[in-house]
C-alpha cells in the first residue's frame, strides 16, 4: 500500500538545547483558553490557509478538543494584532506535543509582512511548551512536533532550533 503522506517527528529531550531564533520586537504568544470563541475561528483561517485536515472537524470533534483539559492554545499576536495560533497537548509520560502551529496567512510566507516570524514564533511556543505542567504538575520531559508532509506550512527548520528526528523503531 502506498504511503500518501510523510510524518516526521522531531523532539526536543531539555530545554537547553533550544536554540533561539532572533527576538523580533512586537511579537508574542499569549496562552489563551480553550473554550475562547477566538480559537475556532482563528483556526480555520490558519488551516484553510495552511491546508490542515482539522479545516473539516465536525462540531462534535471541536467539543471534545475545546473541552479536553490536556489540550491548551496560545495565540501568536504581532504588534497586538493576532498573526497566529498555536495548540499544545500534554501527553503521558511528561511530554508536550505542540499539535498545531500555524499563521494567518497575511502573516504567513510568502506574504511574510515580518521577517523570521516563523522561527521566533515557534522559538516563543517551544519555550512555552516548555513550561506547561500535567495535569500532575509535572513540567515535561520532553517536547515533540509530528511534522506532515501535507501541512508543511509555515515551512520550519526544526533542526535549527535544537529539535532532533526520531528514529522509528
Amino acid at each position: 500500500m502506498p504511503v500518501s503522506h510523510l510524518v516526521t517527528c522531531m523532539e526536543m529531550t531539555d530545554s537547553e538545547l533550544l536554540n533561539p531564533a532572533p527576538r523580533i520586537a512586537d511579537v508574542s504568544l499569549t496562552p489563551t483558553p480553550g473554550r475562547s470563541w477566538v480559537i475556532k475561528p482563528l483556526h480555520d483561517r490558519v488551516a484553510a490557509h495552511a491546508g490542515w485536515r482539522s479545516v473539516n472537524w465536525s462540531a462534535e470533534q471541536w467539543r471534545r478538543r475545546l473541552t479536553n483539559p490536556r489540550v491548551r492554545y496560545a495565540t501568536i499576536l504581532v504588534a497586538g494584532q493576532t498573526a497566529g495560533l498555536v495548540e499544545f497537548e500534554s501527553q503521558p509520560h511528561a511530554e508536550v506535543e505542540i499539535t498545531m502551529f500555524g499563521l494567518l496567512p497575511e502573516y504567513a510566507p510568502p506574504a511574510a509582512a515580518v521577517p523570521g516570524l516563523v522561527d521566533y514564533a515557534f522559538t516563543l511556543a517551544t519555550k512555552l511548551a516548555w513550561a506547561l505542567p500535567d495535569g500532575l504538575g509535572k513540567l515535561p520531559a520532553r517536547v515533540w512536533v509530528s511534522v506532515r508532509g501535507e501541512e508543511a506550512e509555515p515551512p520550519l527548520d526544526y533542526s535549527a532550533r535544537g529539535y532532533t528526528p526520531v528514529l522509528p523503531g
